[in-house]
């Protein structure tokens, strides 16, 4: 038996389903267990909603790991959405997302958060403008894991961090 963990959901950008179809391919059985993708994890242990009427219809995730020369050529549907974008992979593609969804109309005022070891007992949130991502980025350079996330909800987080801990110093 072989176990292989790894945290959240295996398949976002876990590469739970390439490694499972190799094992089906060559004869092997394998489980896959079901976890909380870093999105939605890291998203609320920070108090950051997705999704807020008004604010954010939708949810985007994409990587900003690129393979071999990839180009992204997909900015400008991004930003015409108008929703909140989830990059995992990101830290080191920083200056490449701001530059791409700034040259696709993108406000350089949008908030951004990147959350630093998320779900974690040493969670972090860094909080920029999107002209301002590729140094806060350059800043927590050796940092991992970081998940960035990009979108008017990230405004709503010192709001509701605060009245979060305020219900939270209550019940306890």
């Amino acid at each position: 038996r072989v176990v292989r963990l790894k945290g959240g959901d295996p398949l976002i950008f876990g590469r739970g389903g390439e490694e499972a179809l190799h094992l089906a391919r060559h004869g092997f059985e394998a489980e896959l267990v079901p976890g909380i993708t870093a999105a939605l994890g890291c998203a609320a242990s920070s108090a950051i909603p997705l999704t807020q009427r008004g604010l954010a219809r939708s949810v985007t995730l994409l990587t900003g790991h690129l393979q071999g020369g990839e180009q992204f050529g997909g900015w400008g549907a991004l930003v015409a959405a108008g929703h909140t974008l989830v990059c995992y992979m990101g830290l080191e593609q920083a200056a490449r997302i701001e530059a791409g969804l700034r040259g696709a109309g993108a406000d350089a005022a949008l908030p951004v958060a990147l959350i630093v070891a998320g779900c974690s007992e040493r969670e972090w949130v860094v909080r920029c403008r999107l002209d301002g991502l590729s140094r806060a980025a350059l800043a927590l350079e050796g940092e991992t894991p970081v998940l960035i996330i990009l979108g008017q909800v990230v405004a709503l987080r010192d709001e509701l961090k605060g009245l979060l801990g305020a219900l939270a110093s209550r019940v306890a």
